[in-house]
């Protein structure tokens, strides 16, 4: 399977170290991708689910941290989408684990479709922030 995405500069936030993380989901999904069309098996694929679910925990640690070092006045509403997703691929984690099917392209489609709206809309939001506190 081709790569389902590649990075490209309207993804950038414009903080070196938060487009190198969101980078690093764009592999996470693409090696996913790979793994579902390669036949590896299912525990290989659910494994690299759990990748990308676990890098969701450390990704949004950071973001929060620069957040809140810099008092963005939208840092509850963007908290509540990271919780709100990370339950969500948790759960999605859980029930791929549970089935005897390999993860479908589908939720493949949804994490992809997730991750772009987040970074273009919510991540972009903040952006600005954090910059002026580095710049600080």
């Amino acid at each position: 399977m081709a790569n389902l995405f590649s990075w490209s500069d309207s993804y950038s936030v414009g903080i070196p170290e938060i487009d190198e993380q969101h980078k690093k989901f764009f592999v996470l999904l693409n090696n996913l991708g790979e793994a579902m069309s390669s036949g590896v098996g299912k525990e290989a694929v659910d494994n690299t689910l759990a990748g990308v679910v676990n890098y969701t925990v450390v990704h949004f640690s950071y973001e929060e941290s620069q957040m809140a070092k810099c008092s963005y006045p939208g840092y509850l509403q963007h908290k509540k989408l990271h919780d709100e997703f990370a339950a969500h691929a948790k759960e999605l984690l859980a029930n791929a684990r549970a089935s005897k099917s390999v993860v479908s392209i589908e939720v493949m489609l949804a994490l992809r479709t997730w991750l772009l709206d987040h970074i273009l809309k919510a991540d972009k939001l903040y952006a600005p922030c954090i910059n002026r506190q580095k710049a600080a």
